[in-house]
């Protein structure tokens, strides 16, 4: 004895694939253009979130982290260091959507950790430049740290 079984399917009217293929993209399930532009360090309401040790040693590596803040379409993207003299500077940089405008309005927060290493004992400073969330203006904040 067989049994058959019938399924009708049927295809999705041209703005039901709109739509839906929309929504994947929002989510981020479909891979949209991005561009890495420089993080928003200072949101309303945040302090600059740059850790950092007080104290460390000469020529041995130590981690650094800030946090970056975004909103849907945002996601973590790389951290560039920059050495000058007794300086290191994090310059942090976020993945965004250029692609959609279907973006969740939330505060993701992002943690990017980089390793530092200063030669020769004496004071150092570790800064982190990015952007303040509200105006995109240029941020720097800073923290000294004793090298031993």
């Amino acid at each position: 004895m067989s049994v058959s079984m019938w399924m009708s399917v049927r295809p999705l009217p041209r703005a039901g694939a709109a739509l839906f293929c929309l929504a994947l993209a929002g989510c981020g399930l479909l891979d949209p253009d991005e561009e890495l532009r420089p993080a928003v360090i200072l949101a309303p309401g945040q302090p600059v979130l740059l850790q950092a040790p007080d104290t460390v040693f000469s020529a041995v590596p130590f981690s650094v982290s800030v946090s970056t803040f975004g909103a849907g379409c945002t996601n973590k993207g790389t951290t560039k260091v920059e050495i000058e003299g007794r300086t290191a500077t994090l310059v942090p940089m976020d993945r965004h959507l250029i692609t959609s405008d279907a973006c969740a309005a939330f505060l993701a927060e992002f943690t990017h950790e980089v390793q530092v290493v200063f030669e020769g004992e004496g004071p150092a400073v570790v800064a982190v430049r990015g952007l303040e969330l509200r105006s995109d203006t240029l941020v720097v904040h800073q923290r000294a740290v004793h090298v031993r």
